[in-house]
């Protein structure tokens, strides 16, 4: 279980502990407040109501050991151990000598010994021999400690997959991590409830799938499926995952799932598109639809669409576009899903705003919160885009209005803790997130003078992780730090490329210098197909206020976050600092060019019209809550990540108000 306890630290700060059973004494609240204590240098902390909890509960005496086995360590030493010091007083020959030196005592014997891209067997190359100062000291506490949150041994796997699924996003690697190894615990019948997120489904269904009672089966799965387009995306991944091959019971159970529902569903969902209709001809040859059927109605509609006599609803709307037929927008707002994903294209068509938008408003309580906000953000990134932006926003605000929340008709004082709201955007959810959401801006404390970008991994094989750095000054030129970058420029410091495993590597940015903005980036180099095929690899942005040869290299307490990387690629945009505002988000975004090709782009983090801030603005109106400035004189406190007083209410828990 401590893989999933991991997971449930990282992506939803929840720590399980066993229920309280004991008297509060006074004692026992002391040693619960030493705990905590002990927690924030780890960069954590319990709220009151949690102090409480652990104070009673039998895991009082064990529980900071089993937290700090969650923890991830850079348990190895850079190339130059006293970093950055000792690659700042080095001159660039030194530098490139050792460099080549490595290289060459790895990759170079590899080729002479003709089996370089085979299994390695340089396991380990040639190091400096360079000082190694014992590392004592702490740098001081720059950042304000994470707030955790207790769960009950017995709610270990119910709530976290409740939770999730709950969420309208895309499940993240992490996630599915834990879905999957707490489904099985769990009865079908606890899952019998609306995923917003569609995707999301998928895996459940396929988890659902394995069960050996038909009837259980049947009824979780028509749960969850709303419709027949659900059910084939669902067949469509448990084909995929069950090695294209099912046995004639299992056919015989899809199959009656599909025709449980009526024949016109079946008709309006087989055919969304000319493409989807491909992959379902083959989905339905792989269930050996037809033996299996035992509806002619159903079978019918499966005969024409394999003879192509259906025509797809977006065939009939491009259709109607290219005859310039009367009619084509309320034809297309009989789905305002579709309506509102392409209003920019349908604008740019020359269709009239009024009417794209007032079609949108009067469907407004049927359309997606999270689509509405995913779909606003970015077109609030262009001012090409204006006009779409604007019929979004409006649809956005009158969406807002039939949401319900605890927000409703209150005082409302908006806490940012560490968050810098006007510059922070909401963004799908990337992989390398965990419970910090991609585009969400972090402010710099005063008193951090360097960001660190840093990465341990290890692995039975030997792997080749690189650290880069790609930015602009504020005189506009362009910089890079890498191993085929520069090592060091006045701005950044780089602690020299590792070709092994067991192994880390750091990037210090120096923020009161000439730079502007700065993007970290990692890349697979070798050893490894993708990151998540490496056995341990942890990665993180750390403030740093203390540099010299004794201070402690890595320090939990002072990560702004840091993730174990689990995703299906090889080249990662980390997160990005902006110098002069001071504040750095997450991105997490993949990128298919890799340091190798040559210099790498230097990206263009804009900022939206609709912004945490502005979004915050819309809710409250909305919702007929009004903003006042102070603890005092408030109903409700919102906070940006978890709850510490009895009338806070988490923006991240409730994932933004995003309910459908």
């Amino acid at each position: 279980m401590s893989q999933y306890r991991k997971n449930l630290l990282e992506q939803l700060r929840l720590a399980v502990y066993e229920k309280p059973g004991h008297k509060l004494t006074d004692e026992r609240l002391q040693k619960a407040v030493t705990v905590n204590a002990e927690l924030q240098n780890l960069g954590y902390s319990l709220s009151a109501q949690g102090i409480a909890q652990l104070a009673g509960s039998d895991s009082l005496e064990s529980f900071y050991a089993g937290f700090r086995d969650l923890i991830p360590d850079v348990s190895a030493k850079p190339m130059y151990p006293d970093f950055p010091s000792q690659v700042m007083n080095m001159d660039e020959a030194q530098f490139r000598f050792h460099q080549l030196t490595h290289y060459l005592s790895t990759y170079g014997v590899e080729q002479l010994a003709g089996f370089f891209g085979q299994d390695y067997e340089v396991k380990k190359g040639w190091m400096p021999q360079v000082e190694d100062t014992e590392k004592t000291e702490s740098d001081d506490a720059l950042l304000k400690a994470k707030t955790i949150e207790l769960i009950a041994y017995e709610d270990a796997y119910r709530l976290p997959v409740e939770r999730l699924l709950k969420k309208a996003e895309r499940l993240t690697a992490q996630e599915l991590e834990i879905i999957r190894e707490a489904l099985p615990q769990l009865d079908a019948a606890a899952l019998e409830y609306d995923i917003p997120f569609k995707q999301n489904m998928m895996p459940v269904f396929y988890e659902l799938f394995q069960l050996k009672n038909n009837e259980a089966f049947q009824k979780a799965a028509s749960s969850l499926c709303q419709h027949t387009g659900d059910v084939l995306k669902c067949l469509d991944y448990v084909l995929t995952h069950n090695n294209y091959h099912f046995t004639s019971a299992q056919k015989n159970r899809l199959v009656s799932l599909i025709e449980s529902y009526p024949v016109d569903d079946w008709k309006a969902n087989v055919i969304l598109s000319n493409k989807k209709a491909r992959r379902t001809v083959k989905v339905l040859e792989y269930l050996s639809y037809n033996r299996f059927s035992r509806s002619e109605g159903h079978k019918e509609v499966v005969r024409a669409l394999r003879n192509g006599e259906l025509t797809s609803w977006e065939g009939q709307v491009k259709a109607m576009l290219a005859k310039g037929q009367e009619g084509v927008l309320d034809f297309i707002a009989q789905r305002p899903g579709m309506l509102l994903r392409w209003t920019n294209w349908l604008l740019s068509l020359g269709l009239d705003q009024k009417d794209i938008r007032e079609r949108l408003l009067e469907r407004a309580g049927e359309l997606s919160t999270r689509t509405l906000i995913f779909a606003a953000t970015q077109m609030g990134r262009s001012v090409e885009k204006l006009k779409t932006y604007e019929v979004l926003r409006d649809v956005l605000a009158r969406k807002l209005e039939t949401l319900e929340t605890p927000l409703a008709g209150k005082k409302v004082f908006v806490d940012e803790g560490r968050l810098d709201l006007g510059h922070s955007m909401l963004l799908a959810k990337g992989d390398e997130a965990g419970y910090v959401r991609n585009g969400l801006a972090y402010r710099i404390p005063e008193g951090v003078d360097y960001i660190r970008f840093f990465v341990y991994w290890n692995d039975r094989n030997r792997v080749d992780l690189d650290l880069h750095a790609s930015g602009t000054t504020k005189d506009h030129q362009v910089l890079e730090i890498g191993w085929n970058a520069d090592f060091k420029n006045g701005i950044c410091v780089h602690s020299g490329d590792i070709t092994h495993s067991d192994a880390a590597e750091y990037i210090d940015l120096k923020l009161n210098s000439k730079i502007s903005e700065i993007q970290f980036n990692i890349n697979l180099f070798t050893g490894r197909d993708t990151f998540d095929q490496i056995d341990k690899c942890f990665i993180g942005l750390m403030a740093v206020k203390k540099i010299g040869t004794r201070v402690r290299l890595y320090d939990p307490k002072n990560c702004f976050f840091y993730n174990d990387i689990r995703t299906k690629t090889r080249t990662i945009n980390y997160g990005y600092v902006n110098a002069p505002k001071r504040y750095l988000c997450l991105d997490g975004t993949q990128s298919e060019r890799q340091w190798l090709d040559g210099a790498y782009s230097v990206r263009n983090h804009t900022t939206s019209l609709l912004n945490l801030e502005s979004y915050l603005e819309m809710l409250l109106k909305a919702q007929g809550a009004e903003r006042v400035q102070s603890r005092e004189e408030c109903d409700v406190v919102l906070v940006m990540e978890k709850p510490e007083g009895e009338n806070e209410i988490s923006l991240i828990d409730n994932d933004f108000f995003i309910e459908k």
